[in-house]
């Protein structure tokens, strides 16, 4: 980190999501990691700050508009569809969180 400050050209590949992180932002994330990118770049490409989606991961719900335009940046898009018919890929990743918050209880 240089100067102390979050940089975000530090973590490719190994950005933490947090347990409470809300599923939108940790499939976000996720991808991030995947891609082996950082926010710095998303950054650049999508107009979104680097602090502001730091924030997603612990302190702030991320903004409907500001979210699509990072996912933008990754070749993805944010979408609506139906209960239950979401693609396995995502269904494997819900199941350790589910898991945990069943342990949990």
């Amino acid at each position: 980190m240089a100067g102390g400050k979050y940089s975000g050209n530090n973590r490719r590949g190994e950005i933490s999501i947090p347990v409470h992180c809300h599923p939108l932002i940790r499939e976000f994330v996720e991808h991030v990691n995947e891609q082996q990118t950082t926010f710095a770049e998303i950054s650049t490409r999508s107009g979104v700050g680097v602090d502001t989606m730091r924030f997603w991961r612990s302190r702030h719900m991320a903004r409907i508009d500001l979210l699509d335009a990072a996912l933008n940046a990754l070749d993805l898009e944010l979408a609506v569809v139906a209960r239950g018919t979401r693609d396995k890929r995502a269904r494997r990743r819900m199941a350790p969180a589910t898991a945990m918050q069943g342990a949990a209880s």
